[in-house]
């Protein structure tokens, strides 16, 4: 299987069409036509991928967090980026990547992490639709079966994604009856959660100024940092597309080497 086969494939499910506008998705570094020696899955590269990826020739990264996202001026091996791109172009790595159109879709990231977290609901709804496929979007409002004391909802985030301490802007909302859900960055989506009777917002990256707001709008949030909220989602994401898409004799490595670049002191 080239890349050209196996990326068809994949975006027949996951479109790159469904993706933000400021996004960049898709094949990022590489070639097409290239045939796939191993596939390794990770939210984001570092060194240490690269040069895991090099010593067990693997030539595929496919990666959450595109490698190329803000424009470059450069390309020089001073630089961070720069450099990662330098290393897969010189050691044959084709990079791909997706993003806000995995966040979006069915099944994609914010469905499988209103999974892992199980809480009951009578009703589901999506934020903010997409603009291509109105069954697609970010975020999920969840309407819950029964109220469901804060301490717990914080004690089963701790304990299924194995996080020491979080965030907890506390609005006074004790008994939960309506939740959204946004895996990653979701600060930004915060306010569009005032005014629709949701009790809790859990995403990651909250500012200060956001928490504020949501005070005085009377929504508490759980900010379970960007890497806790998408790391194990992501992984449990692309197993499941990626069995049914991949021929047998490829074989796919799950990261396992990156950790939270936040230490909680």
């Amino acid at each position: 299987m080239n890349i050209k086969e196996f990326i068809n494939k994949f975006e027949r499910i996951i479109p790159n069409n469904l993706a933000l506008s400021f996004d960049n998705v898709g094949l990022l570094i590489g070639s097409e036509e290239r045939e796939i020696t191993g596939i390794y899955v990770c939210l984001d590269i570092n060194d240490d991928i690269i040069e895991y990826v090099r010593r067990h020739n693997i030539n595929t990264i496919i990666s959450h967090h595109p490698i190329i996202f803000n424009s470059l001026k450069q390309v020089v091996d001073d630089k961070s980026v720069s450099r990662k791109i330098m290393k897969c172009i010189s050691y044959d790595i084709n990079v791909i990547s997706y993003h806000t159109n995995l966040d979006a879709a069915i099944n994609g990231m914010n469905d499988k992490l209103v999974d892992i977290l199980n809480f009951e609901y009578k009703s589901i709804e999506i934020l903010e639709l997409n603009s291509i496929n109105s069954k697609c979007g970010i975020g999920r409002i969840l309407n819950l079966k029964k109220s469901l004391d804060i301490m717990f909802i914080i004690d089963e985030i701790k304990k299924k994604f194995n996080i020491g301490k979080l965030k907890f802007v506390d609005s006074g909302n004790k008994e939960i009856n309506k939740v959204c859900v946004i895996n990653g960055s979701g600060n930004s989506m915060i306010k569009t959660c005032f005014g629709k009777n949701i009790d809790l917002v859990i995403t990651g990256d909250i500012t200060y100024h956001t928490a504020f707001e949501s005070i005085e709008n009377k929504v508490s949030l759980i900010d379970m940092g960007h890497f806790n909220s998408e790391n194990i989602v992501y992984i449990e994401v692309m197993k499941n597309f990626i069995q049914d898409i991949i021929e047998k004799d490829i074989s796919v490595y799950y990261d396992s080497l990156l950790t939270d670049v936040y230490k909680y002191v």
